[in-house]
């Protein structure tokens, strides 16, 4: 499954430079591929 970041914050209730940060972090395991993220 792919979504755009957007539509991944939106769905979990969180701003997308949250996610950015948790993916940084290691808090979420996804794969970024360009503004897709993709779950692992």
């Amino acid at each position: 499954m792919s979504m755009k970041v957007k539509e991944a914050a939106e769905l979990v209730g969180a701003s997308i430079r949250t996610l950015h940060h948790y993916d940084q972090t290691g808090l979420l395991t996804l794969k970024r591929n360009h503004r897709f993220w993709l779950s692992a």
